[in-house]
């Protein structure tokens, strides 16, 4: 009976064309025909995909230039497809004359050197309302299937619009902190102009790319993609230089703008949570690593009843603590930062702890 069932499939697999052709009429081939035109006309992914996530590089490298480079195509030029010239909000005159000018407003503060640490400030509002502004043009075009449910999860159900906008969201974060990274690099560099020469790399590299998008889509998102994908590989080490770099340059520009006088508020908050007798002390970053805390990773340098320890600072992530023993009591005074020595109880070696210069005397009051 086995041997029999082989050459049986074998019959079925060649009669079954045969027979599907004869009945297969000309009509039903012309109606299928025309279901398949009908089917690639209205397939918006591969054609959505490109056009939205295509500038999005150069968008990230520079917000308000890229915009304000976009905005002009679609009201100056017949380039870019319809995601560029249907949309409600790039086709708007004073949309494009408001990011030229926010443009060179964010641009200006780096060509001199009082005024470079005002212009990293912007360049972090920057990021946020490229993020926003971007997103309102999504909303404003005219994607085939935008509002069609293409994926569910749980209660939720996400619509092809709002996943490129999450899409968007992520690749102008990851791309602009790498970039910003070498911009807080540039500013601490004691080679004249560079911050300057940098600003006009970007601007230059990021007029390249939207031309490239205005001219092949593909192209573009291709190029996107591999830039996101290197910025992602290395965005976990630049981000906490970053951190560390922002807390040492902008935040003490924001506390004297801003008047704060507790800048420890949101870590206290987070630290009394976990450890209700616990009294922050500073903002720290590790020079090396310390058990699981990663070099240069955002801390909080705490006491709890006579004994040190740091909390690797997180939003979401659960928080983890170490112990520490004073190794030098005496505060080393850097350029940047100030460091104070300190030891894991069960090791002798030592690790400094960088802090903001603000910091200082409530450390040494500790």
């Amino acid at each position: 009976m086995k041997k029999l069932i082989l050459p049986a499939i074998l019959i079925v697999l060649i009669l079954t064309p045969t027979y599907a052709a004869k009945s297969y009429s000309v009509d039903q081939a012309k109606s299928d025909i025309i279901k398949g035109q009908n089917l690639v006309q209205n397939m918006p992914l591969s054609e959505s995909i490109t056009q939205v996530l295509g500038p999005l590089a150069p968008v990230a490298l520079s917000p308000f230039f890229g915009m304000a480079f976009l905005s002009g195509a679609a009201i100056f030029t017949n380039a870019g497809g319809d995601f560029i010239q249907s949309n409600d909000i790039l086709n708007n005159f004073l949309v494009f004359v408001a990011f030229a000018a926010l443009s060179v407003v964010t641009s200006l503060p780096k060509l001199t050197t009082p005024t470079k640490a005002i212009a990293q400030v912007a360049d972090v509002t920057e990021k946020y309302a490229g993020i926003i502004t971007y997103a309102l043009v999504i909303g404003a075009a005219n994607l085939a299937g935008s509002q069609e449910v293409v994926l569910e999860a749980g209660f939720m159900s996400f619509t092809m619009a709002s996943l490129l906008t999450i899409a968007m969201t992520v690749n102008i974060i990851v791309i602009n902190t790498v970039k910003f990274f070498f911009e807080l690099l540039a500013l601490i560099s004691p080679i004249p102009f560079l911050d300057a020469l940098f600003e006009m790399a970007n601007k230059v590299v990021c007029a390249v790319l939207l031309s490239i998008y205005l001219t092949n889509p593909l192209l573009s998102f291709t190029i996107n993609l591999v830039i996101f994908l290197i910025c992602l590989c290395i965005f976990n080490w630049v981000n906490r230089r970053v951190n560390f770099l922002k807390a040492m340059l902008i935040e003490p520009i924001v506390r004297s703008l801003f008047n704060i006088k507790n800048p420890l508020w949101k870590y206290q908050r987070k630290l009394k949570s976990v450890r209700p007798n616990a009294t922050a002390i500073a903002k720290v970053f590790p020079m090396k690593k310390i058990g699981k805390i990663k070099t240069k990773q955002t801390c909080v340098f705490f006491k709890e009843n006579g004994t040190f320890e740091i909390m690797r600072y997180s939003l979401i992530r659960k928080p983890i603590f170490e112990p520490l023993e004073i190794a030098y009591s005496e505060i080393e005074e850097g350029i940047l930062a100030n460091k104070l020595q300190v030891k894991r109880p069960e090791t002798d070696k030592t690790v400094k702890l960088a802090f903001g210069k603000f910091y200082t005397d409530h450390i040494a009051q500790r």
